[in-house]
């Protein structure tokens, strides 16, 4: 494969990266709008703080960790994504073991209670 071909760049960056990043936007987004309907526009805004947030640290990350795996024949890319596909898998495991205390959290919550209400919806659409 020639390594200069525009038109690859352009599918690879535009076409399946624009996909990619819509269909991980969007889910985030929509589900916390059903879990927050008194306060959507918080709940958008949190969402897309997430993203900003995420990139604010995933890059400079990324390029330390490339300056790291970096040779004379290899630039670094595929030992950093590994790197950080094992570090993104430690924080969803966290999560997922968190989920549980979050759940009992919420049923203690008093019923008036925004994140409480939340909390609540989901733990109830989980057991259907």
């Amino acid at each position: 494969m020639h390594l200069h071909t525009l038109w690859l760049i352009y599918l690879g960056y535009g076409v399946i990266g624009g996909c990619a990043l819509g269909i991980g936007y969007i889910s985030p987004v929509s589900t916390l709008m059903k879990w927050f309907p008194d306060r959507p526009g918080m709940a958008t805004g949190m969402a897309i703080m997430g993203f900003g947030g995420g990139a604010l640290i995933a890059s400079p990350l990324s390029v330390w960790l490339m300056s790291k795996f970096h040779t004379t024949t290899d630039v670094g890319v595929f030992n950093t994504f590994i790197v950080l596909g094992c570090v993104y898998f430690c924080f969803m495991m966290f999560g997922l073991l968190l989920s549980p205390i979050i759940a009992a959290a919420a049923m203690a919550l008093s019923s008036v209670s925004v994140v409480g209400n939340a909390l609540r919806l989901r733990m109830a659409k989980l057991e259907v």
